[in-house]
């Protein structure tokens, strides 16, 4: 009996060991790496962005890395002259360059992929400062290079926005998301047609047929014509859990199959009441 007792306790004992073996291994496969050399330009998107230089015959001796966890490094060798790329949501110009300005204060404006960009002269070398949206970019050459050089440089850079794909975005537009949703819960069943004025967007056409081009008509509106029975029992705090997305990804529901309320993330972050079903 001792002898069965013993062995039942070694076997859970092993899978025990397995089991934490495993999820060790999961845990080191999902590790996102936050300083250091890395493998690709596609390892940059958790920074919210992508950047590489183009593998032309001029490029060479091409690393990338990310520093202090918030900066991408493409540092490379186009035509004999040294180089670093780099980009961040974070840091921007020369406390994303990394080194003094020592410009002349001369600049030269230029254009990259339709982004505005500034061309400095330092001593030594030259910089180049552009944003894409929420994402700063730089180039640096280690070397005082003519401005047809810079260009040529420049016209084989690639980069991309990715902000919105970073895991910190992400959560603060699902907080935000779920904040909305709860407030226009709370406009509805309060019947606030004013503060509910200030979340929509015009013009508005209800449900019942009546339309509102501004958040003047809206409030003039009887408030019963909006806060029907049909809305009020669709839009509650039950409805919450069952929020969903549209057809087509766009835009969020509140609410039952007919009586809802639909709303969106604009380009710049804010949200906005796109339709009452009411």
């Amino acid at each position: 009996m001792r002898k069965r007792i013993s062995m039942i306790c070694l076997v859970m004992m092993m899978l025990l060991l397995f089991a934490a073996c495993g999820k060790q291994e999961i845990e080191e496969k999902v590790e996102v790496i936050q300083n250091g050399p890395v493998d690709s330009p596609e390892e940059f998107i958790q920074l919210g962005l992508l950047l590489d230089i183009g593998a032309g015959d001029k490029v060479t001796d091409k690393t990338y890395e990310i520093i202090q966890n918030e900066i991408a490094s493409v540092q490379f060798v186009y035509g004999g002259l040294d180089c670093e790329l780099r980009g961040s949501s974070v840091y921007s110009e020369y406390e994303l360059a990394g080194f003094p300005n020592t410009s002349d204060g001369n600049v030269v404006l230029e254009s990259v992929d339709d982004c505005f960009a500034s061309i400095y002269t330092l001593d030594p070398g030259r910089v180049v400062f552009w944003e894409d949206g929420q994402i700063h970019y730089s180039l640096y050459i280690y070397v005082t290079a003519e401005d047809d050089i810079v260009r040529e440089i420049l016209s084989n850079v690639i980069f991309e926005n990715h902000y919105t794909e970073r895991s910190d975005v992400i959560q603060n537009m699902d907080d935000a998301r779920a904040a909305f949703a709860e407030k226009i819960v709370s406009v509805i069943q309060g019947q606030d047609t004013e503060a509910l004025s200030e979340m929509l967007l015009y013009p508005q056409q209800l449900g019942n047929g009546q339309s509102a081009g501004n958040a003047r008509e809206l409030q003039a509106l009887p408030p019963e014509s909006i806060f029907t029975e049909h809305l009020l029992n669709a839009v509650n705090t039950s409805a919450l859990s069952e929020m969903r997305l549209n057809q087509d990804g766009s835009e969020y529901i509140i609410g039952a199959n007919q009586w809802n309320v639909h709303f969106k993330q604009m380009e710049d972050g804010s949200l906005i009441i796109t339709k009452i079903n009411n």
